[in-house]
């Protein structure tokens, strides 16, 4: 028996709406930790770091991509504004330069300002984020976000898109529109002179992939793509933290970190939990007596800065520098007035040397050599615990209900970064559970007669 056959299966505005995903970021550096004081610093970089999908295609550090977009809307594809995050992970102050919305955590909605103001400078700068295709690249049907702060940057892909299109009069432009068009994004070169010092820049670039008869062509299709493009609806881009990036290439002194398992994507948290455990490996290298002697200081604090931290509950056991087969309680002190290196890099009370330690004695016969044990890079993970202004603002608000300061500290001492702003979350929204205090008792049960 035939059924009837469903009279509506579409929903008009709806059925007919594409939606385009974002795949993953590209971002244009890494952030660096420096060993010495802990300090952390974002470095950019002359390529591109990209997802494993499209180094695949384009190599590890890739100079240039081919893109495009996939609307013809230039707030989709390339929105920017004032951006100001504070020590929260989420935005907190938006605007274009005349007026601007800020979020209020006591009233919990976001209300108008001016703009700019006195936080600009002081965290609050401009940003784009730019959203492409990646035509070559096999993972397809879908968008990937590049972030920059760069003022050069943002006038470079405005210029162009403007070139091709002009956002008050369209049809005077090359091309009249700017969706699905082939281009190159790239990075270029600059040299700029921040505060009257010389530095090295690599803003984005971008510019038509097309030659004079490709144009005419992407000029006669202008109603066919935009016709098949205005449907579609692009996923916006993710406003966080850059400083809580969790895909951001760490380094440490700016050398790569050794990371077998983890990937582009993997939390900056997990990251440094595996640095945190790492087991420092030495290896001994054997180097003549006369190098020592004349580069003896040098040596000295580029071992100092190398050297991993001890943890309270972690003793370490060094490895003698014998010259010959007695053991040596004492180093000779370096010859040339170069100060030690332990007071250019401050570092714990070393335990005793144990004769059970040294190494072999040389060969009759043989010349003299120094066993010096070089240390695998150690790393000092970024602080991760709860931070002075988290703690700040967790007290104005439990002040407000009149929660003790030292219930407080209590109960948020062993808090993370991310444990934090959690908790700052919860307290926005008006919940206190986390303080609440709870007691068990035993109740005994009446007995039956």
């Amino acid at each position: 028996m035939a059924t009837a056959a469903r009279k509506f299966v579409t929903i008009s505005g709806l059925s007919d709406e594409v939606r385009i995903p974002r795949l993953g970021r590209i971002r244009l550096g890494h952030i660096n930790v420096n060993n010495a004081s802990g300090s952390t610093y974002p470095i950019e970089d002359p390529f591109f770091h990209v997802p494993p999908e499209v180094q695949e295609v384009y190599g590890e550090h890739p100079t240039e991509l081919d893109i495009m977009f996939p609307v013809n809307d230039r707030g989709v594809v390339f929105p920017q504004a004032y951006e100001y995050y504070g020590s929260a992970r989420r935005l907190l102050c938006t605007g274009n330069g005349k007026e601007a919305m800020r979020w209020n955590k006591d009233a919990l909605v976001s209300q108008p300002c001016g703009c700019p103001c006195d936080l600009l400078g002081k965290g609050c700068k401009q940003r784009g984020h730019l959203m492409v295709m990646l035509p070559k690249v096999k993972n397809q049907g879908g968008v990937y976000q590049v972030d920059t702060g760069s003022i050069n940057a943002i006038i470079a892909i405005n210029s162009t898109l403007n070139i091709l299109a002009p956002e008050d009069n369209p049809d005077s432009g090359m091309l009249g529109y700017f969706a699905m068009v082939p281009m190159k994004l790239r990075r270029v070169a600059r040299d700029i002179y921040p505060n009257g010092m010389h530095k090295k820049s690599y803003p984005l670039q971008l510019s038509l992939n097309a030659n004079e008869d490709e144009i005419k062509d992407l000029r006669a299709r202008r109603e066919e793509i935009l016709a098949k493009t205005r449907c579609w609806v692009v996923e916006q881009p993710e406003q966080t933290n850059p400083e809580d990036d969790p895909g951001m290439i760490i380094t440490i002194d700016d050398k790569p970190l050794e990371r077998t398992s983890t990937t582009a994507d993997t939390p900056l948290v997990s990251v440094q939990s595996n640095l945190a455990r790492e087991s420092t490996q030495q290896t001994s290298e054997q180097i003549p007596e006369t190098s020592l002697t004349s580069s003896s200081a040098p040596l000295q604090a580029l071992q100092a800065a190398e050297e991993p931290k001890p943890t309270p509950n972690e003793t370490r056991t060094e490895i003698a520098h014998p010259t010959n087969t007695q053991p040596q309680p004492t180093a000779q002190a370096p010859k040339n007035p170069t100060p030690p290196a332990d007071q250019a890099f401050p570092r714990p009370n070393r335990p005793t040397l144990s004769p059970s330690t040294e190494a072999p004695a040389p060969a009759q016969g043989q010349p003299t050599r120094t066993a010096v044990p070089t240390a695998r890079e150690s790393v000092t993970p970024l602080s991760m615990t709860l931070t002075r202004p988290q703690q700040d603002r967790i007290l104005a608000k439990t002040r407000g209900i009149k929660i003790p300061d030292d219930i407080v500290r209590l109960k948020t001492a062993t808090l993370t970064k991310k444990e934090a702003s959690g908790l700052i979350d919860r307290l926005d929204r008006g919940d206190f559970s986390f303080f609440e205090k709870r007691e068990v008792k035993a109740v005994p049960l009446p007995q039956s007669a």
